[in-house]
């Protein structure tokens, strides 16, 4: 039987009601328990730290810490605990009052290096991130390659004072028509952007595949795929490193965080190279594909984002590389928002270099939070 609203009573605890009590034979479990919407407090008996997900009716989960309050919004039909093995923990229904809200500060590091990362001991349990990865290398007389991926994952919780690897994703070298490499950042991979092949169709990558590439000889080549990095993202949830095993056989990925990519749209491949002259197709760019080349100007490469997410102002971000044309000795016009100084950007082409641009490394910024 669900737990049926009701207006709580005095005794016990001062506006709390108990309900039930579970006990961990299992540091992680799954609770048939069902209610209405409500604030709730699940408190451990060992009085230790954990945290409690409320399953609702849509799917959703809310997510407290052990020990706090809970503000279920729609029926729920099951209590996920992550707490200490044998620990007794107690659900009690809360008579809730508003209060003012605290401010919290936010404080940003900007990590351009792999290396070690340790979670500040001022701030507060969680962090978000912005995570970019490398962008690919172009070559000369050639298309332009593809963009690094971007994540932003916002409220993971993190203990204060730990330490984390991160590895930042390089940027291909020139003339090495090389993929980007991959940033990695608690859990999540932002992948790195499609090289070009000569005389060939682009590589795959995340945020941008890269462009095609057309030699002295006529030919139709396509450009690399890419899709932004969402499969790559979809993957990295399905396997967060939030994971539990519940009971003995039942393993869910608990909601301790959100992660998406900073952008909308379908297709950010990589433009195609149809004809001759030595050039190529645009690489592809966060926030869109690259163009084609049809024997007319060279093709410009995708877009890129402009964010000032740290709130230290505008800085860019895994534009695609522009194509050229030697035959006509052209160079394309550079992407939206490409910029050799900004993070993830694909390599572009110059007509007239024996080297195209190198793809620019990834990043991550932390934005951590204390009182």
């Amino acid at each position: 039987m669900g737990i049926q609203s009701f207006t709580p009573t005095s005794g016990g605890l001062s506006g709390q009601t108990f309900i039930d009590q579970v006990y961990l034979t299992y540091k992680v479990r799954k609770w048939n328990r069902a209610g209405s919407p409500g604030f709730y407090r699940a408190t451990s008996a060992l009085g230790k730290d954990g945290f409690v997900y409320f399953v609702q009716s849509d799917s959703s989960i809310v997510q407290a810490p052990l020990n706090g309050i809970a503000n279920v919004t729609l029926p729920f039909t099951e209590i996920r605990i992550l707490a200490t093995q044998f620990d007794m923990i107690s659900l009690y229904k809360v008579s809730a009052k508003g209060t003012d809200s605290l401010t919290l500060t936010a404080n940003y590091t900007t990590i351009t290096s792999s290396g070690l990362y340790t979670f500040p001991t001022n701030a507060v349990g969680f962090c978000d991130a912005l995570i970019v990865g490398g962008g690919a290398a172009a070559q000369h007389h050639s298309g332009g390659a593809g963009a690094g991926g971007i994540i932003e994952a916002i409220s993971i919780p993190l203990p204060v004072g730990s330490t984390q690897s991160v590895t930042i994703g390089a940027g291909a070298a020139s003339s090495s028509m090389s993929d980007g490499g991959t940033t990695t950042f608690l859990g999540h991979n932002a992948r790195g952007g499609g090289g070009i092949q000569d005389n060939g169709a682009g590589r795959a990558g995340a945020g941008g595949g890269g462009g095609a590439v057309a030699s002295a000889q006529a030919g139709t080549f396509n450009g690399g795929t890419g899709d932004g990095g969402l499969a790559q993202l979809n993957t990295d949830k399905s396997q967060s490193t939030w994971l539990a095993t519940l009971g003995t056989s039942l393993t869910v990925p608990l909601s301790q965080q959100s992660a998406s990519i900073l952008f909308t749209g379908g297709s950010h491949n990589g433009g195609s190279a149809n004809g001759t002259g030595h050039s190529g197709g645009g690489g592809g760019g966060a926030a869109g594909p690259g163009g084609n080349f049809t024997n007319g100007a060279p093709a410009v490469g995708g877009a890129g984002l402009a964010l000032n997410w740290d709130g230290t102002g505008i800085k860019y971000y895994s534009a695609g590389g522009s194509a050229s044309r030697h035959s006509t000795q052209t160079d394309a016009a550079n992407s939206t928002n490409w910029t050799q100084s900004g993070h993830g950007m694909g390599g572009r082409s110059y007509w007239n270099s024996q080297t195209g641009t190198n793809g620019t490394n990834g990043i991550v910024i932390v934005r951590t939070w204390s009182v």
